[in-house]
């Protein structure tokens, strides 16, 4: 959980963001079903919530969500989290890592990109992809909410100086 983020402001989040990716990915038509499952107070799983669903093709997808509510570059979750493919002939079921946020800049979206992650904010921009299954992008779309001004007298705003 980011350092600066209240329990209380976190658990708030999280049904936002669940509701925008689950919006999202209805958007696209190459999904035929999407869910979502969000289990708060179950300990840290290294994610804060599952959405599921099934493309046109068959394919189970599995997008294992992680959210912070003011993101930077360092605070990237470098976690267990990783793309999980079923063997077989094609891929039947993909594991999806994907960082959410009220919104994510363009330095932070590079980021999780690099590092194989998907990404959305609350603000519409979204780019998630599973090779030869989906592929979702828009950018541009400025926050819907104000963001938060840094505060400069804690550990990681001295350390920036």
């Amino acid at each position: 959980m980011f350092m600066n983020m209240s329990s209380a402001e976190h658990e708030a989040l999280v049904p936002r963001l669940a509701q925008q990716l689950v919006a999202l990915l209805r958007s696209n038509d190459l999904m035929e079903s999407v869910g979502v499952e969000i289990e708060p107070g179950k300990g840290d799983h290294g994610f804060d919530f599952v959405a599921h669903g099934r493309t046109k093709r068959g394919a189970e997808l599995r997008f294992v969500v992680e959210c912070k509510t003011e993101p930077r570059p360092v605070h990237f979750p470098y976690s267990n989290i990783t793309r999980q493919f079923a063997p077989g002939g094609g891929v039947a079921v993909a594991d999806v890592p994907v960082f959410g946020a009220p919104f994510i800049g363009p330095r932070m979206a590079e980021v999780c990109w690099d590092h194989g992650w998907g990404w959305f904010d609350l603000a519409g921009n979204v780019r998630i992809g599973v090779p030869g299954l989906l592929y979702i992008e828009r950018t541009g779309q400025k926050p819907s909410e104000p963001r938060p001004r840094a505060n400069l007298s804690t550990p990681e705003g001295v350390l920036a100086k």
